[in-house]
C-alpha cells in the first residue's frame, strides 16, 4: 500500500500496488457443520497466499450458482443453511483491488441424519425405563438420567433398535456414560 501525503501527516490518498506476477493462489475453505442442524454450515478461508491489503471482498457461491454470502472481508464467516442433503461444491471468489479475482474451491458431503424407529432402552433392576423420550436433552443430544440411588444396577438394552432410513443396519452399539467429568465407553 502506498500513502500520498500533501499538506498534513495524514494520508490524503491510498494506492494499492498489485502483485501481478502471482500465478497461483493457495488457500483452504474451512467448513464447520452445525452438530444440531446438519444443513447449517459456517464457511471461512484459511491459509490464503493473497495479501490481505489487496482484498476488497469475498463472495461465496454454491455449485448451483447460488450466492450464499457476498462482499465479506477475508476474516468474516459465511453462514448458510442448505435446502437438501448430498454433495455440495463451494467457491470463494476473492475480489482484489486491481479488479481481478482469485477463486478458491472446496466441497462437502452432507449426510442425512440417521433416524431411529425404536431407540435403545436403559432399565433399572425393577424393569423401569430410565430413558423415556422426555429425558432427551437436544442441547447435549443425549438422554439425561438423574435421581439414581447408589448402588443401582442398570440394564443397557439395544437389541430392538431399528432405523427408519432404508439401507441402514446396525452392526454395533457404543454406550457412553459420563458422571462427574469421567467418561466410560462400552462397545458391544
Amino acid at each position: 500500500m502506498l500513502c500520498l501525503r500533501l499538506m498534513t501527516d495524514a494520508c490524503d490518498r491510498y494506492y494499492i500496488i498489485a502483485d501481478n506476477d502471482t500465478t497461483s493462489t493457495t488457500g483452504t475453505i474451512v467448513i464447520d457443520q452445525d452438530s444440531t442442524q446438519a444443513l447449517h454450515t459456517r464457511l471461512s478461508l484459511s491459509g490464503t497466499s493473497i495479501n490481505e491489503n489487496e482484498i476488497i471482498g469475498v463472495d461465496w457461491i454454491s455449485g448451483d450458482g447460488t450466492r450464499m454470502c457476498q462482499g465479506l472481508s477475508i476474516r468474516d464467516t459465511c453462514e448458510y443453511t442448505w435446502i437438501s442433503y448430498g454433495s455440495k461444491s463451494i467457491t470463494a471468489t476473492v475480489r482484489l483491488a486491481d479488479r481481478s479475482t482469485r477463486v478458491i474451491a472446496g466441497s462437502l458431503d452432507i449426510s442425512e441424519p440417521l433416524l431411529l424407529g425404536r431407540h435403545a432402552r436403559i432399565l433399572d433392576q425393577d424393569g423401569k425405563i430410565l430413558n423415556p423420550p422426555e429425558t432427551f436433552d437436544p442441547t447435549v443430544a443425549a438422554y439425561v438420567i438423574s435421581n439414581l440411588t447408589v448402588p443401582t444396577t442398570i440394564i443397557l438394552d439395544a437389541q430392538d433398535v431399528v432405523t427408519e432410513n432404508l439401507g441402514y443396519s446396525m452392526d454395533g452399539v457404543v454406550w457412553q456414560i459420563s458422571a462427574g467429568g469421567k467418561l466410560i465407553e462400552e462397545k458391544i
